[in-house]
């Protein structure tokens, strides 16, 4: 159960899409700065078996949260740490 950390938008790095491909039944997505941005945009094709998370503060600090797209969710930083106990291993895509 990988532990995806992706901190850029499609703009600045095309790393979404690729993660998302690699996902696997199990694993977790985190997007952290801006990488938020992609959490607010409509996605159709993304695996249903991997939980989907955006940092909370990261969202807020671009004055976002009212654009949250399913399947999305927030998350604190403490939730965040709690994420990379759980997760082996934890792969930042830059």
């Amino acid at each position: 159960m990988t532990l995806h950390i992706i901190q850029h938008s499609r703009s600045e790095r095309p790393n979404f899409d690729t993660c998302t491909a690699v996902a696997a039944s199990g694993d977790a997505l985190i997007l952290i700065q801006n990488g938020v941005l992609e959490a607010c945009k409509v996605h159709d094709s993304l695996p249903q078996e991997v939980e989907f998370w955006v940092l909370e503060d990261d969202l807020a600090g671009r004055g976002m949260e009212s654009q949250l797209q399913s399947p999305f969710k927030p998350l604190s930083y403490d939730g965040f740490v709690e994420l990379c106990t759980r997760h082996k291993p934890v792969h930042t895509w830059r």
